[in-house]
């Protein structure tokens, strides 16, 4: 999960935290023990939500794992090159289709609600026939071209299987915006359960690639796609005439999160691209091999954006903006301790888990662990004066934050990971986060001191 995105999640959080602190005020003591009640409903709904990303972060990790260890890097290298892509097209739909559905859904009412899910199903599915194009014409260009034959099959294949992965993200989506965890879970256990069976067949074959990984969460996300239109079949309902102004007030909802997305989507993930560029595949098999050690602190940031947005909130409703900062600010100290100790430990034996997952191959890269465990705790000291711009209603800082994190990238970080490869790709993000986080304190003062 990127930090913009536990920033929205813990961003509506927030503002939900507030308004239930001021109903809780109002309430008598008959509703006070319905409201537990609700309360308890989601807890289970966050603890859900939260296993959910774990299925989905799990499988990806252990599918990089398969490919690392039994296959070429450049095989390993290929994956990556491909999975950095489709998070770009993710963001895209995210921002088209994703959070305006989110934000929009739930004002919607009984039929409505099912036309609405209607119109933005067939958004994604054109969104999704858009990509496939796309990537066909890439992969013919880039084979009458026949300068890397390598790229030109990557992007057919991901012209079928990121499409369809594409969709499978978007079916998760769904289930969370209409506060269906459980049925997301279900998405994701049946998506992992027939991707690793799928890649541990084609492995026992001797066939393990990086195309046949892709075909093979390609198949799996097409058969979970045809039991999905099946079954949520009664909560859609197409009618044609609304798709367009349905499109029209989804694209209002979410013009700026595209604008501000993509920049900051382009600004890392663009990163591999480069590295390709410069030192090969190799070196972009060592980069996402050594993101396989460094995964492991997403749990840690999901749990740290689910409590910090909630905090912000109450500090803000009760203290005011000044109490505001004063939590951002022991927030940002909290989480430096706490990813500052976890990066202590990468640093210690970030390399050795690194060998032990991936094999002798990608033995002795301490130093590009180090470095991505660096950009990692700059990223997340960056959480908390975001959230509370979010709670002062100063999100434009999100698209000056994007902007100013790009520049950074196609300045010194173009210089850093041409200089230092892989780690510098580590060096590159701590560059950026850090100019972003700059800034965001920036206007967070700004504010303060205009209430």
């Amino acid at each position: 999960m990127s930090t913009q995105e536990i920033m929205v999640s813990a961003g509506a959080a927030a503002s939900e935290a507030a308004l239930d602190r001021e109903a809780t005020i109002m309430c008598p003591p008959v509703a006070l023990r319905i409201r537990a009640l609700l309360s308890h409903v989601q807890a289970r709904r966050a603890a859900l939500t939260l296993t959910d990303q774990v299925a989905v972060s799990g499988t990806n990790f252990v599918t990089t794992v398969l490919l690392g260890r039994f296959c070429l890097q450049e095989e390993l290298g290929l994956y990556a090159l491909g999975f950095s892509l489709v998070l770009l097209l993710g963001g895209a739909a995210n921002a088209l289709v994703w959070m305006p559905y989110m934000f929009n859904s739930p004002h919607q009412r009984n039929g409505r609600r099912l036309r609405f899910t209607g119109s933005v199903t067939i958004h994604m599915a054109l969104f999704c026939l858009l990509t496939a194009v796309g990537l066909g014409v890439a992969a013919a260009l880039t084979a009458i071209r026949g300068e890397h034959p390598e790229l030109s099959g990557l992007f057919a294949v991901l012209a079928v299987a990121g499409s369809l992965m594409l969709f499978r993200e978007y079916m998760r989506r769904v289930y969370l915006a209409q506060m269906r965890p459980g049925r997301a879970l279900l998405l994701n256990v049946g998506m992992a359960g027939i991707q690793l069976a799928g890649l541990a067949t084609v492995m026992r074959r001797g066939m393990l690639s990086s195309h046949s990984a892709y075909w093979v969460i390609g198949a799996s996300c097409a058969l979970l796609t045809a039991a999905w239109l099946v079954t949520e079949r009664t909560r859609m309902k197409v009618c044609w005439h609304a798709v367009v102004p349905d499109w029209r007030r989804n694209w209002k909802t979410g013009r700026w999160i595209f604008a501000g997305s993509m920049v900051r989507l382009v600004s890392t993930d663009i990163y591999p691209w480069l590295l390709a560029a410069f030192h090969g595949l190799p070196a972009v098999a060592v980069l996402a091999a050594a993101r396989g050690v460094i995964v492991f602190a997403n749990p840690l940031l999901l749990g740290i954006g689910n409590f910090a947005g909630p905090f912000a909130a109450h500090a803000c409703a009760d203290h005011g903006l000044r109490g505001l900062r004063q939590r951002v600010f022991w927030g940002t100290v909290a989480i430096a301790a706490i990813m500052g100790t976890f990066c202590a430990a990468v640093f210690m034996w970030g390399a050795d888990v690194m060998e032990l997952l991936f094999g002798s191959r990608y033995a002795g890269q301490a130093g590009v662990v180090r470095a991505l465990a660096l950009g990692q705790l700059v990223e997340a000291m960056c959480i908390p004066v975001g959230l509370g711009l979010l709670v002062a209603q100063r999100a434009n800082y999100e698209l000056i934050g994007a902007v100013v994190q790009l520049a950074a990238m196609v300045s010194a970080g173009l210089w850093l990971v041409w200089h230092f490869g892989p780690a510098g790709v580590g060096y590159g993000s701590a560059v950026a986060y850090l100019a972003t986080g700059i800034i965001g304190w920036i206007g967070f003062e700004r504010t303060i001191r205009r209430a």
